[in-house]
Parts: C-alpha cells; structure tokens; sequence
C-alpha cells in the first residue's frame, strides 16, 4: 500500500511539473512560485485536520500537485539568470546544500537518544480503509 501510495505521488508530481511548467511560461514565474507555494501550504494544513484516510489521500495529492511548482522554478530561474559556466556550481551547489540541510535536521535527535534511527517510530499506524 505504501508503494502505491507513493507513485502516485511520483506521477502527480510529474504531472504538476508539466501544468506548473506551463502556467509559468504564460504568467511568469515569481507568480507561480507565490501561488503554489500558498496552495500547497493550505492543502498540507487542511489536510492535517483530516478525518478520514480518503480526505488525506486527496489532499496529499492536491499538495503534491501544487508544491512542485516552488521545487522546479527555481531551478529554471538559476539556469536563466546565471552564465552558462556558473549554472553547474550554482546547481549542484544548490542540491548538495539541500542534502545537508536534511542531514543537519538529524543532529538534534542523535544528540538526545543517541542514534538517528531512533527518531523514527518503531510501530507504523494501521491505515487502513
């Protein structure tokens, strides 16, 4: 179940790719960046007041689909602005941060229990339907 879960995740994520591409070619790309990131934004709140499996599943996917529209624009942003010679530092640059933006999240746990693998839940909730 989880494994469908997420390609579905992937496909959406494909398929906001595509649609965000797109509206930001026709309306400009500081727009698109604004406006998905507010309606992932709300989607992700409304959708952690959800009630039932179903309504977080549709609202997981309404986030997906907007959210990609804040991770692909930069990107197109960096590669537009920048000389041709700076766009792979500046890019791998930006992805070796996030990498280690992720791992620095981690120090914390390992400093109060001792292991990373401890900040996880050892039992996964029974989702269900």
């Amino acid at each position: 179940m989880k494994s469908a879960i997420g390609m579905v995740g992937v496909v959406i994520f494909g398929v906001g790719s595509t649609v965000w591409g797109l509206v930001a070619d026709t309306f400009g790309r500081k727009i698109v960046i604004l406006v998905s990131l507010f309606f992932g934004a709300t989607f992700n709140l409304v959708g952690s007041f959800s009630t039932s499996y179903l309504m977080y599943f549709a609202l997981y996917v309404l986030a997906g689909l907007c959210i990609n529209g804040t991770y692909v624009q930069p990107f197109v942003l960096t590669v537009e602005l920048v000389d041709k010679v700076s766009v792979l530092f500046f890019l791998g640059g930006g992805v070796f941060f996030l990498a280690r933006g992720h791992f620095i999240s981690h120090i914390p746990c390992y400093i109060r229990l001792g292991s990373i693998l401890e900040c996880y839940p050892k039992h996964q909730p029974n989702l269900s339907l």
